[in-house]
């Protein structure tokens, strides 16, 4: 008994798979056919050609949208299943549907002509107009019909379309089998009034980046749309058809004309240059707002020996390793081993990790042996950790440099982060990023910060932290007022387009803590 149930069971499910067989087959087209191999229609004439298909199993074209193709696309069209002559001959159509295909010929007759006549119309000068036409019956093949100037520089017709090719009055005839009509066309000149471009100013990143500009002539249909492009200066930019190419440093205005009107975009390529250090590491600088600022991080862990502030410290080689007071030290941001967590900098390409630098405390930035000691601004420059003929910034440098770009350059307050910034490699989760252009090659990092973290109880540790999401860099001054334990600098964080002034929840940052160090020159 139980073998016999265990029969049936089998049966049963061999009866389902065959089920579920025979349903799946019933979405695939087996056949595919016209039932017809040739068809006659008119030229005025729309054919259904769904309606000519015969397909296996029955129904399927109902759920499967059929492809059409006409061999001759002048002799006709579809729109949708219907098939629209526009030609009187043969033409070879065929339906697609999955992977079968069906071809049938189609014979396209032409329709005997009761009359035709034309209206008188107006052209601007260059440009093309359709001619108004009508025929009894309507749907007469335009290919049926010739066209006859009377003055072909004036206006030229073919197909139905009148070109205006110089000012004055023409008269044109159409003709189809013996039936013919005259129109008087008038072509006159339609001023361009205005040009507009699609943008009026961009700044480039890099040599070689190309953006395309549109030029929108207004009227459309003015008498002549051709616009000429032209660049200021082809050593910074080149403009074709429209497509600009940055090919140098400086300014370049592109200019779209037509018709005498004029439309601007004022193109912009940074002053990219560079300057090596005493332990022979090179690094880009960018020239902003007539200044020369360096594009990347510092990695120097020894003062040069023509530092006039060397007088002020007793070591030429920083200590690097754990910073546990005011005297100089520095630390590795580019070495992950030194990174206390890795889940932020993701997005840090290995080209970007080489630029991260060394994170400076404050006394090894300036080029003090106790930072701790300095109560007051040094007056002047401070060449510091810098390169000889550079810096330390100023917050009135850095100030400036922001103020050029939100104001001067019409950014808006509270950008001067995002323009700052590079493009990728900032925490990108949700609110924590927003993303930035780096639009001045500024190329400012997420390099983090190593600082002092709480642990436990009133235990400490120093470590380097949110590699990714936050950019510090050290500013010379000490602000009166302000413990002595405290500086200035520049912060950069991923969810903000602003650059703030001195750390992310105090005022200013201290100086026991290791930042970036970004020169500008004397």
């Amino acid at each position: 008994m139980r073998k016999a149930s265990l029969f049936i069971l089998a049966i049963g499910f061999v009866t389902i798979l065959a089920s579920c067989k025979k349903k799946d087959d019933s979405s695939k087209i087996i056949s595919l056919e016209f039932k017809q191999g040739v068809y006659e229609i008119l030229e005025n004439e729309d054919k259904n050609l769904k309606k000519e298909l015969v397909a296996t199993p029955d129904g399927i074209l109902e759920n499967n949208k059929i492809q059409w193709m006409v061999s001759d696309e002048s002799m006709g069209h579809f729109d949708g299943n219907f098939f629209v002559p526009s030609a009187v001959g043969n033409v070879n159509v065929t339906a697609s549907v999955q992977d079968k295909s069906a071809t049938c010929k189609i014979t396209i007759k032409a329709v005997p002509v009761e009359s035709i006549s034309l209206e008188d119309i107006e052209v601007p000068l260059f440009r093309d107009a359709p001619l108004k036409i009508t025929t009894i019956p309507e749907g007469i093949s335009l290919s049926r019909i010739s066209f006859f100037s009377s003055e072909e520089d004036i206006a030229f017709a073919s197909n139905g379309i009148v070109q205006g090719r110089g000012i004055g009055t023409a008269t044109i005839m159409a003709k189809v089998d013996d039936k013919t009509a005259t129109c008087k066309v008038s072509v006159y000149k339609k001023s361009v009034t205005s040009v507009t471009l699609s943008q009026t100013s961009h700044k480039f990143g890099n040599i070689g980046e190309t953006i395309e500009l549109t030029a929108t002539v207004t009227p459309s249909d003015a008498s002549m749309p051709n616009v000429k492009w032209a660049t200021s200066s082809s050593s910074v930019a080149t403009v074709n058809n429209g497509v600009v190419t940055c090919v140098g440093s400086g300014t370049a205005e592109i200019t779209a004309t037509a018709d005498g009107k004029t439309a601007q975009c004022n193109v912009t390529m940074p002053e990219f240059g560079t300057v090596t250090d005493c332990e022979g590491n090179t690094y880009k600088t960018v020239k902003i707002n007539n200044k020369w600022w360096m594009a990347e991080n510092m990695r120097a862990t020894t003062y040069s020996q023509n530092n006039s502030a060397s007088k002020d410290i007793t070591i030429k080689k920083l200590t690097k390793g754990q910073v546990t007071s005011y005297t100089p030290c520095c630390i590795n941001a580019s070495d992950k081993s030194n990174w206390h967590d890795t889940s932020t900098a993701g997005d840090l390409s290995n080209a970007q990790i080489e630029k991260l630098g060394y994170l400076y405390n404050w006394a090894a930035a300036m080029g003090y042996e106790n930072g701790k000691s300095v109560k007051t601004t040094p007056s002047g420059n401070r060449q510091g950790i810098c390169p000889d003929g550079w810096h330390i910034p100023s917050y009135e440098e850095y100030s400036a440099l922001k103020t050029f770009i939100e104001k001067t350059e019409g950014h808006g307050t509270g950008t001067a982060g995002k323009h700052l910034k590079t493009s990728d490699g900032w925490f990108k989760d949700g609110s924590y990023y927003k993303p930035a252009d780096d639009a001045y090659g500024f190329s400012a990092l997420p390099a983090g910060y190593y600082h002092q973290a709480w642990v436990e109880s009133s235990i400490y540790e120093y470590r380097l932290d949110i590699v990714g999401r936050n950019g510090i860099l050290w500013l010379k001054d000490v602000i009166a007022g302000y413990p002595e334990t405290e500086a200035d600098s520049f912060y950069f964080i991923s969810i903000e387009d602003e650059v703030s002034r001195g750390g992310y929840l105090s005022v200013f940052c201290k100086k026991s803590e290791c930042y970036s160090v970004r020169c500008v020159k004397n």
